[in-house]
This record gives structure tokens, C-alpha cells and sequence, in this order.
């Protein structure tokens, strides 16, 4: 892949072009590292145009200059659970601009593209997830995996893509922690009725656990808003989607959340 340098708020911002990433890293300052090598007990991520990175620098010394609360983010991997925050540099960044950890050992392959980001970026960041229902019935079933920290949801909605059956059925969210003991329990009512629902109805989290899920206009295409509407806070665990009765249909979930250490993922 041919790679073409850009300036950015005095930092360097990579672009890679025909290959799978185009246009600007979506952060100021960000420099893209690709893994390089790969063994059963360490990772090794090299900095993408050492030249200018150097540069831009002056004199600093790498290691000091990333000590300055880095993170690496994947943003172009083969698995897509493998993007999003997964580790912090500082110490790492040697002056040849690799970098190798053993935290990620077995995670990344040769080629997978991630970025190198301040710490201020990708914490704060907004990111959108998307899952599917296909199955509607009584079985509590994994759309979102919360994993590494603290995350913040800012809105949570479901639209219908294929039209529900017309009989009583029902749909309600739970969350599952990680934490050893911790229990199942509801995270909206579990009155949220979307009997006959047509291709294009909304079903919005409220971030109220008490309240039922908010249905819009049948096959509406739109929801009502709030000057607030969720900013829910969960550590690791798991969102579900539950249904009252078993009917044809089909829902896709969309997640947008604020990182404050963790990230989310589909199930």
C-alpha cells in the first residue's frame, strides 16, 4: 500500500491510499501503526512514516514525546472486535518507532492497521455500534459486549427491518455484569409492545430501567428526542434483548457511546 503523509495541527496524519483505509485518521495529531510481527507472546507495532513523525518531533526523544498519555486504537482490523481502545504506549515507543507489547500477544495479524492517538482523543470519543435480531422469542439473547472500562451510552435504538408478527409480543432490554456474582437485571420495562410493527418503526432505550422501551410511529422512520435522552453508565458486562412471545420479525440495535476507558462491541 502506498502511503502519503499529511499535516495536521502540527502532527503528522497518515493517509494510506488503495488499501482499505482513505481520507484523514478521524484525530488530530494520530499517526497510523501497522502490525509488523507477530509471535505466541508479544505484538509489534511499527509507526507508519518514521520519517516525519521524527520530524515533526525536532530533537524529542519518541518514548518521552508518547509517554504523554498515547493510546493505540484499532480502526482497520480482520476482526472487528479488535478495533477500538486496546492499549496505552507510554514506555513502549522505541527510536526505531516500534513498538512491542505482550498485552495483545495473538490478538492482530501482519498487515491490520490501527492508530496511535492521544489519550485526550479517544477518550470523550463518540462511536457507533450496530447488531441484529433475527430471532424473536422468549431467550435472552447478547447484542452489545461492554469490555476494558467505564463506557458512556449516549442513545440506544432498534428499528424494524422486518415487519413483526401480529400477535402479543413484546421487547425488553437486561444487562448481564462480568462481575463474578453479579445478576442479570432489567434495564428498561418490560411492556415495550411492538405487536405488528412495520418496517421502519423506532424502538428508543429511554436510560430509564424502570421504563419501557419507547416504540415510535408504526413504520414512522423517526423518534422523538430529549435535551438528555440516555448517558447511562456501564462497566463490563452485557446488553440483552428480550422478547415476550415467539414472532417472525427482525430488529437492527444501534449503539452510540462515549468511551471512558472501555468500548463496546456486537455480541
Amino acid at each position: 500500500m502506498a502511503f502519503k503523509d499529511k499535516q495536521a495541527s502540527g502532527f503528522v496524519v497518515g493517509e494510506i491510499n488503495g488499501g482499505k483505509i482513505h481520507g484523514q485518521l478521524p484525530y488530530k495529531g494520530g499517526f497510523l501503526v501497522r502490525v509488523s510481527s507477530v509471535t505466541t507472546s508479544t505484538t509489534v507495532f511499527q509507526v507508519e512514516s518514521l520519517r516525519n513523525l521524527t520530524r515533526a518531533l525536532g530533537a524529542e526523544d519518541l518514548d518521552t514525546f508518547f509517554d504523554r498519555g498515547w493510546v493505540i486504537e484499532g480502526i482497520q482490523c480482520g476482526t472487528a472486535s479488535n478495533d477500538g481502545i486496546v492499549a496505552t504506549v507510554s514506555g513502549l515507543v522505541s527510536a526505531t518507532g516500534q513498538i512491542t507489547t505482550s498485552a495483545m500477544a495473538g490478538t492482530y495479524v501482519v498487515g491490520d492497521i490501527l492508530a496511535l492517538i492521544p489519550e485526550s482523543d479517544a477518550y470523550g470519543a463518540q462511536r457507533l455500534v450496530t447488531a441484529s435480531t433475527t430471532t424473536i422469542d422468549t431467550t435472552a439473547r447478547d447484542i452489545f459486549s461492554v469490555n476494558g472500562g467505564f463506557v458512556k451510552i449516549k442513545e440506544l435504538w432498534g428499528r424494524v427491518t422486518t415487519e413483526i408478527e401480529d400477535q402479543a409480543t413484546t421487547v425488553f432490554m437486561q444487562f448481564d455484569p462480568d462481575q463474578a456474582g453479579g445478576a442479570t437485571y432489567a434495564i428498561s420495562g418490560t411492556g415495550g409492545d411492538i405487536v405488528d410493527m412495520l418496517v421502519g418503526t423506532i424502538i428508543r432505550y429511554t436510560g430509564d430501567f424502570s421504563a419501557n422501551l419507547a416504540v415510535g410511529v408504526d413504520g414512522g422512520e423517526s423518534s422523538e428526542g430529549t435535551v438528555v435522552y440516555t448517558n447511562s453508565l456501564f462497566f463490563d458486562g452485557d446488553i440483552t434483548i428480550d422478547f415476550g412471545a415467539t414472532s417472525t420479525g427482525a430488529i437492527t440495535w444501534y449503539l452510540v457511546y462515549e468511551s471512558l476507558g472501555g468500548r463496546v462491541t456486537a455480541s
